[in-house]
């Protein structure tokens, strides 16, 4: 990598680097057509994000992981072909962002079980080693009784 930028001058590497950024806006060109052919809606990352947040109840976090990760399959070249309706495009692939939404909050959710589930079992553990300690320290002639 150093190799290539040795004799590149500041503005050239720049340039190489941004062309290494996505824009999300760029990436959602092709999709925008949004709400029905007589009823025509622009769609935005805003109204995606609002239409996952107020009508699935998704948390943000979760929100943002699911664009982020939608858009690097985009930027790979991942395309949402539709079935050549009106706007099919762009549904299908909010809904591929809805679906990995509900994967990760799956995802955060079993691992919320997981380690609640460790955590009783630690404190059990816990407690049987603290039984099993006091039984030791105690005096002799008071494990006799």
């Amino acid at each position: 990598m150093t190799e290539k930028r040795a004799g590149m001058t500041i503005e050239q590497i720049l340039e190489r680097e941004r062309a290494h950024e996505f824009n999300f806006e760029k990436l959602l060109d092709p999709y925008r057509e949004g709400g029905t052919k007589d009823q025509p809606m622009p769609r935005t990352w805003g109204t995606v994000v609002r239409w996952l947040l107020d009508k699935h109840k998704f948390d943000i976090e979760t929100v943002g992981a699911a664009i982020l990760l939608i858009c690097l399959e985009m930027k790979g070249g991942k395309t949402f072909e539709g079935d050549g309706s009106y706007g099919s495009m762009g549904h299908q692939m909010v809904h591929a962002i809805r679906n990995t939404c509900v994967q990760i909050r799956e995802r955060n959710q079993a691992q919320a079980v997981f380690a609640l589930m460790g955590k009783k079992i630690f404190g059990q553990v816990e407690e049987l080693l603290a039984e099993q300690i006091r039984k030791q320290l105690r005096p002799w002639w008071k494990r006799l009784f």
